[in-house]
């Protein structure tokens, strides 16, 4: 009961500062500023209850710890296993290292509205989803610091609605994700670091989302924009879609993939990079791995080479697209196989290897070799080294054929005879 008494009076008070507010049940807060400035702890937990807050302020100073499995003990707020939190005019500010904006934590289930988190210090995410059901609209998330994503989801779902997610320091992605992530409507700008990073278990949507990775200062040696890669032995594999977006990378490839399992879907996207390689797939230099990509191109214009190394395996499928580039160029690639319908078209710009190529065009009229030339198992394109689009199809037809040819013919032999009965 007195604990009760305490969190009322909390509530009323215009500026709160004191220790960790917790919400155990059905709790609105309107208008307050609620703070914080001790280190490790937190300034709002919502264990089993559930929290609507609005035209409200939290403000989280103090240091936190590096430990993983103790992160969300320095974050602004906390939504416990079981939980919900509503937002409404909610500003959520962090300074500290390792004071994250807000923690989602199992079966959550959570709506952010109109909602400003910024975080000032290294290694302080805008928010960490951990297994919640979070739905995001029109809301802010900056963070100024090294180390210190948008957004981190660590599992559960996570929808992503006429937003704006900027990063400013180097390794600081966009968007780090284990878990299913669908972006609507968003623009996604990361100054210095990756745009989006994906692990296996990584389920990405972008729709009419503009992402911007710039790269600046950026630490790595290598640069990208969408970095898809398996960081150890992982299981599972990544999934890309991105359908009616704006995909800029001003330094580094658009997509690298390393060590991973991944399916990359576009359709009718504009996609940009400045050092002309859209796509490359490499090793771990200090694991054994491999990689096993698919990218399936429908409606899609790509400018822009594809890279591969020795343990690396692209399926390439164009579905009234547009490839303009080279692949394999170095003919190290493990294995390329290239699927290509009639009305889409490839450009060379270098040299291209590949193990199959199967083309609606029997006669390669839609490949401009553009003085370069396309091997198919050390062979050059021909009519008679392609495989047929329709050939599957083909054979379906002529069984096709054969079943109605034979149900045809018993029918005339059926009525013939019965026919034939009737006049006797």
């Amino acid at each position: 009961m007195k604990k009760i008494i305490l969190v009322i009076i909390l509530l009323l008070t215009m500026s709160v500062k004191a220790e960790t507010i917790t919400i155990s049940s059905n709790t609105d807060i309107s208008n307050k500023i609620v703070e914080d400035n001790r280190e490790k702890s937190n300034v709002i937990i919502v264990n089993n209850g559930s929290l609507d807050i609005k035209n409200s302020t939290v403000n989280k100073e103090g240091n936190g710890t590096d430990s993983v499995d103790v992160s969300y003990n320095n974050t602004a707020i906390v939504v416990n296993d079981n939980s919900k939190l509503t937002s409404d005019k909610l500003e959520v500010n962090t300074n500290g290292e390792f004071a994250h904006g807000i923690y989602f934590k199992n079966n959550s289930n959570n709506t952010i509205n109109d909602t400003k988190i910024k975080t000032n210090t290294k290694y302080s995410m805008g928010i960490i989803n951990d297994g919640g059901n979070l739905v995001i609209y029109n809301s802010t998330i900056e963070t100024n610091e090294h180390d210190s994503s948008g957004i981190y989801v660590i599992n559960g779902d996570t929808k992503i609605n006429d937003s704006n997610i900027t990063t400013k320091a180097v390794d600081s992605p966009l968007l780090k994700v284990a878990g299913k992530v669908v972006v609507n409507n968003t623009n996604l700008m990361a100054n210095n670091a990756e745009g989006i990073v994906g692990i296996p278990g990584a389920d990405i949507t972008l729709n009419k989302v503009n992402l911007e990775s710039k790269n600046i200062n950026a630490l790595s040696s290598r640069f990208k924009n969408v970095y898809l890669y398996n960081p150890s032995d992982f299981k599972g594999s990544i999934v890309f879609n991105a359908t009616d977006s704006k995909i800029n990378t001003i330094v580094g490839n658009t997509f690298d993939i390393e060590n991973a399992d991944v399916t990359i879907n576009l359709e009718n996207n504009e996609i940009s990079n400045t050092n002309g390689i859209f796509l490359e797939a490499h090793e771990d230099p200090y694991i054994e791995s491999s990689n096993n990509v698919k990218v399936n191109l429908v409606k899609q214009l790509i400018k822009g080479n594809i890279v591969l190394d020795k343990i690396s395996k692209l399926d390439l499928s164009l579905d009234n697209s547009e490839y303009i580039g080279s692949i394999n160029a170095n003919n190290a690639a493990k294995e390329v196989n290239i699927i290509i319908t009639k009305d889409s078209k490839m450009t060379l710009t270098g040299n291209v290897f590949v193990n199959s190529l199967t083309n609606g065009d029997y006669e390669n009229t839609n490949i401009n070799l553009n003085g370069y030339k396309l091997y198919i198992n050390g062979e050059e394109l021909s009519k008679d080294n392609i495989k047929h689009l329709n050939e599957n199809h083909d054979k379906l037809y002529i069984i096709l054929g054969f079943i109605i040819g034979i149900f045809l013919g018993y029918s005339v032999i059926y009525l013939y005879f019965k026919t034939k009965k009737k006049r006797k």
